[in-house]
């Protein structure tokens, strides 16, 4: 059926613009074109990948009344030569938001919006639309927004993902459609507000919650996930200094991800920081991220689970860029996450350039094949360089290399796993990229 979706929007704009003009609808879009030299494998044996990603979106708004309007957007997510024939078609359209909002309700600051549509809080670190990513993120659901200057609150009801196989058109009186015995409810559900109160225009406090259940069955038949997240976002910025402080606690249940046990009781924990200092074309920063783990006593015992989940987030963003921490649970063997880095923007229109340093350990001992416990994951830097071209076109080139420690070396040790010999997977890793972006 993906196919199918930009037939459709051509002709929903061939039938409707018989009554509106073109000035009635408001059109945008995007292009990403990201090539990629990918030697993250920590060996000099190997030769790095090269590979080009490229996301085109296309999208139309249509005001159909003062409170009433609707957005279509259609997305191509490809890697380069993917389709392995010149005449291939991947038949990769598909749609990306497609919703209708209803804005300022009873002439309040109320909006609906329903849909499918991109869903981002602040700067990303709870819920992030992944932006770098050549697919990106988008939700099933309802956003109901209750917007003042002072206060704000967004509740929101998302489908993760549904059980139902496919679309049931008709009852039908044999067990095809319904079997017998029912077959247990595995769909994935998330509940949840985010509110804001703003104190002033540099000054101000978010507080959110959600509930996220996955009924999708352990082997034991207990539910994959069944907890909540509550946390806060607070910033606060005064002259040429600013800071940001997050957190988060995440209790509950989670069905063993580890082992076929009961389920085990969530304990988790998230918190951020960052001192800013901005000069004139220079902004200095230093940050700490801290994700709780789960400790070698808890695996073995199997009633708490302490590793802190960060499935919406943009992790591109907070845990440096080459991803390595994007599945905090496989990266650290469930140990969690400690990051302290320093961040350095320089700005000089039309060039920018960001750089980063970073130390990563794990949040709990990790013990290494020999015996010995070490929470050293390794350091990473980067260097990105971008220039604006035009007003909605930029370049951006980013190189980035990881020094591996004690942990990471062990975890990325394909001796242990499936007996090679003579390949060791500890040396300086490194990945860089050029992109092209155009908006408009």
């Amino acid at each position: 059926m993906k196919n199918l979706f930009l037939p459709f929007i051509i002709s929903f704009l061939t039938i409707i613009n018989i009554s509106y003009s073109q000035d009635d609808f408001k059109f945008s879009g995007d292009v990403q074109i990201r090539s990629e030299i990918d030697g993250r494998d920590f060996s000099n044996k190997t030769y790095p990948l090269s590979f080009t990603t490229m996301r085109t979106k296309i999208g139309i708004e249509k005001q159909i009344s003062k409170n009433i309007s609707v957005f279509f957007q259609v997305r191509d997510s490809r890697i380069w030569g993917e389709a392995k024939n010149t005449l291939g078609n991947l038949k990769n359209v598909d749609l990306h938001q497609g919703y209708v909002l209803f804005d300022k309700l009873f002439d309040k600051p109320i909006s609906i919006k329903a849909g499918r549509f991109d869903m981002q809080f602040r700067n990303g670190r709870y819920f992030a639309i992944n932006n770098f990513h050549y697919i990106t993120r988008t939700w099933d659901g309802l956003l109901f927004t209750y917007d003042t200057k002072p206060f704000g609150i967004n509740v929101f009801a998302m489908t993760h993902s549904n059980s139902v196989e496919k679309y049931i058109s008709r009852a039908a009186p044999d067990t095809s459609q319904y079997p017998y015995p029912s077959k247990p409810e595995q769909g994935h559900n998330v509940y949840g507000f985010w509110s804001k109160f703003a104190f002033d225009k540099e000054h101000y406090l978010d507080l959110f919650s959600y509930y996220d259940f996955n009924r999708k069955r352990t082997p034991k038949g207990n539910y994959s996930s069944n907890r909540f997240m509550s946390g806060f976002y607070y910033k606060f910025a005064y002259k040429s200094f600013y800071t940001v402080l997050e957190g988060a606690y995440q209790g509950g249940e989670a069905g063993d991800q580890i082992a076929s046990k009961a389920p085990r009781i969530v304990k988790a924990f998230n918190v951020a920081g960052s001192l800013n200092y901005k000069f004139d074309n220079l902004t200095i920063g230093i940050n700490a991220d801290i994700l709780s783990g789960t400790s070698q006593k808890d695996m073995v015992e199997g009633k708490f689970y302490r590793t802190f989940d960060a499935t919406y987030q943009s992790k591109h963003s907070f845990y440096s860029v080459m991803d390595y921490f994007s599945d905090i649970e496989k990266s650290t063997n469930y140990r969690g996450l400690n990051d302290f880095y320093l961040k350095i923007i320089y700005n000089i229109k039309p060039l920018s350039f960001t750089f980063e340093g970073h130390n990563f350990s794990t949040n709990k001992a990790y013990t290494l094949q020999d015996g010995k416990k070490s929470q050293l994951l390794g350091n990473e830097l980067f260097l990105i360089s971008r220039v604006d071209l035009l007003k909605n076109a930029s370049i951006e080139w980013g190189k980035a290399v990881f020094l591996p420690n004690d942990v990471m070396k062990d975890i990325y040790d394909v001796n242990k796993t499936n007996g090679a010999k003579n390949y060791d997977r500890k040396d300086v890793s490194f990945w860089t990229y050029l992109m092209l972006r155009v908006n408009f």
